[in-house]
């Protein structure tokens, strides 16, 4: 049964979206019938608003998108000043102090792993170095493991 919901997925999901789109716009259509205009006039007005509505939200949305994006910049001018100044009023206290420091030491760390990992992902597959000799293990002395 799964694999038939899955294969059939394609078409499943416009079947039930249509269904559930029926359901909302059924009863503004019934109350347009009741008020006397024909079915076919009803169904076409309450399409036509609902499509309307989708449309005008879809262009407020990009709209506040496209905003949000040319005012980006600003914002990371001014989460980057609050930043400064919590630098600044955490440099008296001493908690502050060691954790930001941790914070650089850890930044810097993982820039120069990037760094190191970039490097040798241009240079392509190591190998590891080889053993001189016949490639066998030395016998264990039967002391067992150090530890």
């Amino acid at each position: 049964m799964v694999v038939l919901l899955y294969v059939g997925r394609e078409i499943f999901i416009p079947i039930v979206i249509a269904i559930l789109v029926s359901f909302v716009l059924s009863p503004p259509i019934l109350l347009l019938r009741r008020w006397g205009l024909g079915r076919i006039i009803s169904v076409l007005t309450v399409v036509f608003a609902a499509l309307v509505i989708a449309f005008s939200v879809s262009a407020v949305l990009t709209r506040q998108v496209s905003e949000l994006a040319s005012d980006l910049p600003l914002y990371q001018a001014t989460i980057n000043a609050k930043l400064d100044d919590l630098r600044g009023a955490a440099a008296d206290n001493v908690v502050f102090c060691k954790s930001l420091g941790r914070a650089e030491k850890l930044r810097r760390n993982q820039s120069a792993s990037a760094g190191t990992f970039e490097r040798a992902r241009s240079f392509g597959p190591t190998k590891e170095p080889t053993r001189q000799g016949s490639g066998k293990r030395a016998p264990d002395s039967g002391r067992g493991s150090p530890a």
